[in-house]
């Protein structure tokens, strides 16, 4: 006869609603600084919620039945432990300490124009006012619209990695919130996932730019564009050409910058290529 703990078998009747079991599993086994966290439920229809880094997440089914959320781990998150937590109906059914290290994210240094670098405070004062106009749109979590998986928008090689200390003119300055494609003068960009066109912007850093909103918190940044193609509030679908390539802004030259927020977070986009979802 098999000798069951009480301990083990309250463990296992939470995991046991009436109408069945509930099974969660988590990738990657291992995170770290920029990762995305991708929780899978195995459970009978019911009210799934789940907090994570102090967020509510957004769970959806899929075409195989399981539900999914995904959690983003900011670039700059401090290394330690984090509390996940799952509910079902109400009733808390799962918590797990996620642990979370340091990224190896490395050095890049770069020598740019004086007056791109020692702003004027007219300058100053013009990238508070694009900055504001970006970190409005983070909180806002709309309907999901994205499916299946993440694209690059541009197939080529990575010149500047994601989360890289960036020291410019031997001075050290924010690190870099996203990926640099190599890319000619006027290579066609594609949409990464369905989304809309949630900004449409000239900045001083970042030149010609495109914000999708693919929802559920996930937001798509490309920067230094040579012509756009889309026009604000445009519904996109998932390979649309949405503008080409360019070296508006602060650019050493033509190439594509492709930066990621989910739920405010930043996150390496490669991260979100990488992710197998139906």
């Amino acid at each position: 006869m098999v000798k069951i703990s009480i301990i083990t078998l309250i463990f296992i009747l939470l995991f046991i609603p009436l109408s069945g079991a509930i099974e969660v599993t988590l990738k990657p086994d291992i995170l770290k600084q920029g990762d995305v966290l991708v929780i899978s439920i195995t459970a009978p229809d019911g009210n799934l919620q789940s907090t994570f880094m102090d967020k509510r997440l957004h769970f959806f089914k899929t075409e195989s039945g399981n539900y999914i959320a995904l959690a983003g781990i900011d670039m700059k998150t401090t290394p330690g432990e984090y509390p996940l937590t799952l509910f079902y109906d109400n009733k808390k059914i799962f918590e797990r300490y996620m642990k979370i290290s340091q990224a190896s994210f490395g050095i890049q240094r770069l020598t740019l124009p004086k007056d791109k670098v020692d702003l004027t405070p007219e300058i100053l004062k013009r990238v508070s006012i694009e900055q504001t106009r970006l970190s409005a749109l983070w909180p806002v979590i709309n309907e999901k619209l994205w499916k299946g998986r993440f694209i690059m928008p541009v197939n080529s090689s990575i010149t500047s990695a994601f989360g890289m200390k960036r020291i410019i003119n031997k001075e050290e300055r924010s690190p870099h919130s996203g990926i640099d494609i190599k890319a000619d003068e006027g290579t066609p960009i594609a949409a990464p996932n369905n989304g809309r066109v949630a900004l449409i912007d000239d900045q001083f850093f970042g030149g010609k730019t495109i914000v999708i909103d693919h929802g559920y918190g996930i937001y798509s940044i490309f920067n230094h564009l040579s012509k756009i193609a889309v026009s604000d509030g445009q519904l996109v679908k998932r390979g649309k050409i949405i503008g080409y390539t360019g070296s508006t802004g602060r650019a050493t030259g033509p190439n594509l910058h492709w930066g990621v927020r989910l739920q405010r977070e930043r996150i390496n986009p490669v991260s979100l290529v990488n992710l197998e979802i139906d």
